[in-house]
Formats: C-alpha cells, sequence, structure tokens
C-alpha cells in the first residue's frame, strides 16, 4: 500500500466507520502528509465529525472495501477471463475502478467495481 503525497479532494467520498462519507475539510500534517475531517450522518443517528483522520487511514480503507486485488482475474464471459491490471479510487461516486486487460495489447478498458459485479453475476446466472 502507497500512500499518495496529493490530497484526497475536499467533498470525495471516502469509506469510513462502515460507510461512505464525504470529507469535509483537510490540511497538510508534518508527519501524516495529509489530514482530514469526515462528517458522518447516518439516517438515524447525530452527526459525528471525526477529525484528524490521516491519508494513511483513508488509503487502508479504500483498500479494505475494494472486492478485487490487481492481477487476479475475473470472468465476464464464456471464453476468456479478465486480469485485472490496476485499480484507482473515484472520489464522485466512492468507488473503485478497475482496468481491465483486454483481449489485444492495447485493448484494456475501465470498469467501476458495481458494474463489474453485476457482469459477473449475469455470467454466473447465465452458466447455471
Amino acid at each position: 500500500m502507497t500512500v499518495p503525497n496529493t490530497p484526497c479532494p475536499t467533498g470525495g467520498l471516502v469509506p469510513w466507520e462502515g460507510g461512505i462519507w464525504p470529507i469535509a475539510s483537510s490540511k497538510p500534517h508534518p508527519v501524516f502528509i495529509w489530514v482530514y475531517v469526515i462528517h458522518v450522518k447516518r439516517k438515524d443517528g447525530p452527526l459525528v465529525i471525526w477529525a484528524n483522520v490521516s491519508q494513511e487511514e483513508i488509503v487502508r480503507g479504500m483498500a479494505q472495501v475494494a472486492r478485487f486485488a490487481v492481477n487476479s482475474t475475473v470472468e465476464l464471459g464464456p471464453f476468456k477471463r479478465r486480469t485485472i491490471t490496476a485499480r484507482k479510487w473515484d472520489f464522485q461516486r466512492g468507488m473503485m475502478c478497475y482496468r481491465l486487460a483486454g483481449d489485444r495489447p492495447g485493448r484494456d478498458h475501465a470498469m467501476f467495481e458495481n458494474d463489474l459485479l453485476e457482469r459477473i453475476k449475469a455470467v454466473e446466472e447465465g452458466v447455471r
């Protein structure tokens, strides 16, 4: 796990405390690179404000909620499994976006995690 030096965007959705929540603010920190304030508001509870959340904690949370790892394979059709070559967090959607190897060099394509899960489910239902 590498922690980037660039900050997560204010308003970006990140995993924290069992949900996906927006970053309210950020500030540079000499040890933790960046620290954040995250607002957690559950349907039946009060607003909880988490301050001084480190960049490392956020990146670790992203890795924990990701369903697929780089170099793992997924079955998207009856003839070929695809290899996940990269992944990146999308702060607008609050989920991972995966780059999948294409059938030829230079034909990689990207899929968001929810779309990838739907494709996998469709293949499994079609096979059975």
